[in-house]
């Protein structure tokens, strides 16, 4: 049973919900860069000189190893378990699509904040293990 799988991009902020982009097939670096184009919030980020781009270490993102900083993969973490939540099982892509969309409706401001805010944090404790393995 199950309805099949999705693949996402989004965008976080600490003072918007998070932009959902749900991505069409397996992607190429080269689909990547035009969803980037279609969907990076430019516009509001060139006004505002305090936002950071990150990226998790997906194939698509890079070119080389990279040790990953990315507060949205505890984003993702959320996401997921709300989408989950009781054991819950999808008979159709798009029941998934709408779950995930509602979940990430409910994720507060104040943990989008916490979590950009952690940055400099997570920072220090990869220093200060040398690349080690941290409580993020």
């Amino acid at each position: 049973m199950g309805g099949g799988s999705v693949m996402i991009w989004a965008a976080l902020s600490a003072t918007e919900k998070p932009e959902i982009v749900f991505l069409n097939g397996r992607q190429k670096a080269t689909d990547y860069v035009e969803m980037l184009r279609n969907h990076l919030p430019v516009g509001t980020i060139l006004g505002d000189s305090n936002w950071i781009f990150q990226q998790d270490n997906a194939s698509i993102h890079r070119t080389s190893i990279t040790n990953d900083l990315n507060p949205i993969e505890n984003m993702w973490g959320i996401l997921s378990r709300g989408v989950h939540a009781e054991g819950w099982q999808f008979n159709t892509v798009q029941q998934l699509k709408d779950a995930i969309f509602q979940e990430g409706d409910k994720i507060p401001e104040e943990i989008m904040k916490k979590l950009i805010d952690s940055t400099p944090n997570r920072e220090f404790e990869v220093i200060s293990k040398n690349g080690g393995s941290t409580k993020y």
